[in-house]
């Protein structure tokens, strides 16, 4: 169990990944831990939605080819729409 997950560290200080400063969310997959952008916060529900569906469909899919936004797509119809709103709260 990551350190966060049970309730005591900085979620940030122990997933922080300096390459990856503007992303929305990241998936750790050896500990399946997620973390989400603070920024998130702002956004409608239905983006978060989108993110976090975003970030589950890694698990199975761990590229962005045609098989990972089929697979988005099958949870997220409208994520295009969902994905252009994002850059208003990001």
């Amino acid at each position: 169990m990551s350190p966060h997950a049970a309730g005591g560290g900085d979620p940030a200080a122990a997933h922080h990944h300096p390459s990856h400063e503007n992303a929305l969310g990241e998936l750790f997959l050896p500990d399946r831990t997620d973390t989400l952008n603070l920024n998130l916060v702002k956004a409608p529900p239905a983006c978060l939605d989108y993110v976090i569906i975003h970030e589950l469909c890694h698990i199975k899919v761990r590229h962005h080819g045609p098989d990972f936004w089929r697979m988005v797509s099958r949870y997220r119809p409208d994520y295009l729409s969902e994905r252009r709103q994002l850059k208003h709260y990001t």
